[in-house]
């Protein structure tokens, strides 16, 4: 079960679908601006269901059916940005975690790769590293990190605690009104 706010950010967003798939002015002007054809539009507008490709990157990423972070991942296209890092959509997880990019990036990190050879298949990174950090989250546990460039190998041996216990307590947290 999602927290309270998440649940409520999902209803907008499906509201939001539901709006979109009937805003017959939008429609106009998107023929208007000759950038798609009829049908490509019919095609955005339709009732196309994502749930084959969804269940697909989570069959991928080895996390079928996994509470809440699959509730949440399975509802909500595009994360609204709440407090922290922007998350990752589903398929930008997806890219990371088959190009085990966080490990990858730097030629430093290769004797990480070689020392935890699993470590790319156990952790998804869920926010950019560009800030000098990144959320990752554990498949194992459920636990969400804040780990700091450099950090990655604290993170992998245990040294470094999570910052959350559950990706619950994690949304619930990053949602939230409340200051940190």
């Amino acid at each position: 079960m999602l927290p309270k706010k998440v649940k409520q950010i999902i209803e907008i967003e499906i509201l939001n679908q539901v709006k979109k798939k009937n805003d017959l002015d939008l429609k106009q002007k998107m023929i208007e601006q000759g950038l798609y054809s009829v049908e490509e539009i019919n095609k955005i507008f339709s009732d196309y269901d994502f749930k084959d490709e969804i269940n697909e990157c989570f069959k991928l990423i080895n996390l079928e059916g996994r509470d809440p972070f699959y509730e949440f991942y399975s509802q909500i296209s595009f994360p609204p940005m709440g407090k922290g890092e922007e998350l990752f959509t589903l398929d930008q997880i997806l890219e990371n975690y088959q190009s085990q990019n966080w490990l990858n990036l730097f030629p430093e990190r290769v004797a990480l790769k070689e020392k935890y050879p699993h470590a790319g298949e156990r952790y998804l990174q869920i926010t950019s590293i560009e800030g000098g950090g990144s959320y990752f989250y554990d498949k194992e546990t459920d636990y969400v990190y804040d780990v700091d460039w450099g950090r990655e190998e604290d993170m992998i041996t245990g040294k470094l605690k999570p910052w959350f216990t559950s990706f619950y307590d994690f949304l619930e947290w990053y949602y939230s009104d409340e200051d940190a």
